[in-house]
């Protein structure tokens, strides 16, 4: 999978010290994170999770977010886009970041690598996971493509005053990943 690493982040990226209110969801709208078709619901969690994801758990490390071009083919627009490399633990590794949706909503991705091998991606629909209905996930597994009704399984954690970091929203969807992976292998 191509990788550009980044020397030093992009222009008018924001500084650590700043507020996600001073970087709203207009801000990350902007940059293509976010779709303004987005839900007044969750517009705040969305703003909320970027700052969180790429701002206040990277200050003065770029070099954690880099711009990803997956071979994935979503129907819902490209999935190429900055995104956080996160280390999970000594095997797995994920790759996170939101995009606008073809029709203006906002998508949640996250790439996952166990042992250094790519296992897949999950693009998360937020909106239909909160609506509670589905599908609200497409799994890309290698060599499979399935919907799947996310919230079956796992609640997302949307709420805007509960953010206390990336790994509340990965974890439960790792952990959800994996079954699949081996329910499906």
């Amino acid at each position: 999978e191509p990788e550009t690493t980044l020397d030093e982040l992009p222009g008018n990226w924001p500084d650590p010290t700043q507020s996600a209110a001073t970087r709203n969801f207009d801000y990350w709208a902007d940059r293509g994170f976010a779709g303004l078709q987005t839900s007044p619901q969750l517009r705040r969690f969305l703003g909320n999770m970027l700052h969180q994801i790429f701002i206040e758990e990277t200050p003065e490390n770029p070099e954690s977010i880099v711009y990803l071009q997956p071979k994935v083919q979503s129907p819902d627009g490209s999935l190429q886009h900055y995104y956080r490399i996160i280390d999970l633990d000594d095997d797995w590794r994920a790759a996170v970041s939101m995009v606008a949706s073809r029709h203006g909503g906002t998508r949640i991705v996250m790439m996952f690598k166990k042992n250094n091998k790519n296992v897949g991606l999950a693009e998360i629909n937020p909106e239909l996971h909160r609506k509670k209905v589905g599908p609200d996930v497409m799994l890309y597994l290698p060599g499979k493509t399935m919907p799947a009704n996310l919230f079956d399984d796992i609640e997302l954690p949307l709420d805007p005053n509960s953010i206390t970091g990336s790994k509340e929203l990965i974890d439960p969807v790792q952990t959800y990943f994996n079954q699949q992976i081996l329910s499906h292998a």
